[in-house]
């Protein structure tokens, strides 16, 4: 038994490993509950910067909830040499980079995202209650003790952050931008996929469109977002706009983007200096 985990684990570290799909960001490429057998030897493997770990864990033990590795021993970051480079549109797996600080209580939310949304709470607030409005940095200063205070923060080296999956669209040395939702790299428009979705409004005569009908465009339940019977916010591609389009009661299907220059608080670098958004 102990000679089979030292064995999986030796293959998982420098020859293959499986990952699970666990959101549907890749949705009509990767399915969520999908199983990737994820080469090591084609980038070249990297050593792990903590090599003393629960088997088969990430970063939590399961039912414990606590660390699944021991920070005793650490090395530095070491890639040994793999057949090539990552080229553009490859679909890689990575270490979320914004994983590097947990909300150990909220780890399926950006630590960051917590901190700024509490910073925005507590603006709020004082808005209300017609106090002095602060300073961005004083009330972000404000809003990282509130959840120091109210959480159990934890920081995480890169090997323990979370596995995201991913393709990669830009690789050292190019641009990328994202104008009103297109991927440009280079300055040139990228080429869109078939399967690729964009974020729509969906107005009809004031009936409800059949849950049966988004279900025959494989359009998700946790995708559809309802307002009333008559509004719907749900991602789709070219072809399903198309026959939705095509719906007898469906009035307007309208793409949604944010305009430039709106800044979305939720959005590295979480800084108004630089008001980006996901568009």
């Amino acid at each position: 038994m102990i000679f089979a985990i030292i064995a999986v684990t030796f293959i998982n570290i420098f020859f293959f490993q499986n990952f699970r799909i666990p959101t549907g960001s890749m949705e009509k490429s990767l399915l969520i509950g999908d199983h990737l057998f994820v080469s090591k030897l084609t980038y070249g493997p990297r050593i792990p910067n903590t090599p003393l770990a629960f088997p088969f864990t990430q970063h939590t033990m399961p039912v414990l909830k606590t660390k699944s590795y021991l920070e005793w021993v650490k090395w530095p970051y070491k890639r040994l040499a793999g057949f090539r480079k990552i080229k553009n549109n490859d679909i890689v797996v990575f270490n979320f980079p914004a994983g590097d600080t947990v909300v150990f209580e909220k780890q399926n939310q950006i630590y960051y995202s917590i901190v700024n949304s509490y910073a925005d709470q507590i603006r709020q607030k004082d808005i209300m209650q017609n106090t002095p409005v602060k300073t961005k940095e004083e009330y972000y200063k404000l809003s990282r003790e509130q959840v120091w205070s109210d959480y159990h923060v934890i920081d995480r080296p890169v090997d323990r952050r979370d596995n995201y999956i991913k393709r990669c669209v830009g690789i050292p040395g190019d641009t990328i931008e994202i104008r009103t939702g297109n991927l440009f790299v280079n300055g040139i428009p990228h080429q869109k996929s078939e399967n690729q979705q964009f974020n729509y409004n969906i107005q009809t005569d004031g009936t409800r469109i059949n849950p049966k009908a988004f279900e025959r465009l494989d359009i998700a339940k946790s995708d559809i977002h309802s307002f009333s019977n008559s509004s719907y916010f749900v991602p789709l591609t070219d072809e399903n706009v198309k026959k939705i389009k095509n719906f007898r009661n469906v009035v307007s299907v309208t793409k949604y983007y944010n305009q430039p220059g709106y800044f979305s608080s939720y959005i590295f670098p979480h800084d108004p200096k630089y008001p980006w958004n996901q568009d």
